[in-house]
């Protein structure tokens, strides 16, 4: 999809990565290519990380009568 703006004009720009090949890659990459009229071109590096766990130990662990 193309869409004009003019210039100083914000916009937000949501980037969804899905992907059905999960192999023993750390992580997967792509580039998003902007592309002006003036033969400006701006490539942006992108990294999408396979998701895992956040296992938080206690410091401390209370046995009790073992």
């Amino acid at each position: 999809m193309v869409e004009a703006r003019a210039a100083g004009i914000p916009m937000k720009l949501v980037v969804s990565f899905e992907t059905s090949d999960l192999g023993e890659r750390e992580f997967f990459y792509d580039q998003l290519i902007i592309k002006s009229g003036d033969n400006f071109r701006k490539e942006i590096d992108l990294y999408a990380y396979k998701p895992s766990p956040v296992i938080v130990f206690e410091p401390f662990i209370n046995l009790g009568f073992v």
